[in-house]
């Protein structure tokens, strides 16, 4: 018997459908497709909306990712993920309410980064994300810099970013944005050496390295996907 796989969905209608995919595209098992489970939780617009560009409060969102969590391991999940930089700030908050692993997006991340030796990384994510220091306290403890945007840029990247959670087809686009080839090259100029793709709806840039962190919770799920459960 597998793994299952639940993913708390939904916080970036886009992103939970790409990490799907992409995990149905790379998955070897030979005679069978993944066990997958998704709760796509029902987010109010406006609560993304007062969030992304007014600065409201994320804690709304607690008790719809605990739920979820909770109903994920009750329809046979294994273990649990949140393909969310921003709403990690309750990974802690979702492991007490279950009893499976929950990865963490934010500390893969990190890791990887570590293991690459990069010392200096920009961060391109929510103003919340940042305000909550989940990379900041990350990246410490491997000695790693963060670099983050400008003031007149961050408040760019908020309206970019809710503009990509809005839009469903956003992560399809073959182009970079403008905004974000002008934010990477100047933290490129301040010395950083790659750059986190600190929101799963933001797309890559071209004209720097950078580490995606929907990809690795991708890799690292694959491998749990992956292997048999202990009986």
């Amino acid at each position: 018997m597998m793994n299952t796989l639940g993913i708390i969905g939904g916080t970036g209608p886009s992103a939970t459908a790409q990490l799907y995919l992409t995990l149905q595209r790379h998955y070897t098992g030979a005679k069978y497709r993944p066990n997958i489970l998704i709760n796509s939780i029902a987010v109010p617009h406006t609560l993304e909306y007062d969030i992304l560009l007014n600065g409201a409060s994320i804690a709304p969102y607690k008790d719809m990712l605990v739920s979820a969590a909770i109903n994920l391991e009750k329809s046979g999940a294994t273990f649990l993920i949140l393909p969310c930089n921003t709403l990690s700030y309750f990974i802690d908050d979702i492991r007490h309410a279950v009893n499976i692993p929950v990865l963490n997006i934010i500390n893969l991340t990190v890791r990887a980064l570590a293991h690459s030796q990069i010392t200096k990384v920009g961060l391109l994510a929510t103003s919340h994300t940042l305000n909550q220091g989940l990379y900041a306290k990350a990246a410490r403890s491997y000695d790693i810099e963060l670099m983050l945007p400008n003031v007149e840029h961050q408040q760019a990247l908020d309206k970019l970013i809710h503009d990509q959670v809005s839009y469903s087809p956003a992560l399809a686009v073959a182009h970079t944005p403008e905004l974000l080839v002008e934010i990477t090259q100047d933290l490129a100029r301040h010395g950083a050496q790659n750059i986190i793709l600190g929101c799963t709806d933001l797309p890559r840039p071209a004209n720097l390295p950078s580490i995606d962190p929907l990809l690795l919770l991708a890799q690292e799920s694959l491998k749990l996907l992956s292997t048999p459960l202990k009986a």
